[in-house]
């Protein structure tokens, strides 16, 4: 790791980590999205263990959009480099 890399401040460090959450968040909903369609055919009966394996993708979209919206205002709230 480089000097310059290792002196990244609090609110950057929280900011970037709420960035890679927020991308979690969204590659979950995308997979959420891609069963919903693969199980919403008609010819296609879900059952309890898809319809639990859907309900907690949601719930697990749900949680990092949470944590994703917590780390980006605990960033601003955190002070700057130099400040």
């Amino acid at each position: 790791m480089t000097q310059r890399a290792s002196h990244l401040s609090a609110s950057d460090a929280a900011w970037l980590l709420s960035r890679e959450i927020r991308h979690l968040q969204h590659r979950l909903e995308r997979l959420e999205h891609g069963m919903d369609h693969i199980y919403s055919g008609e010819s296609n009966r879900i059952g309890t263990a898809a319809i639990t394996a859907l309900q907690e993708l949601d719930v697990l979209a749900q949680s990092t959009d949470a944590l994703a919206s917590y780390t980006e205002r605990l960033s601003r709230r955190l002070p700057k480099e130099g400040a």
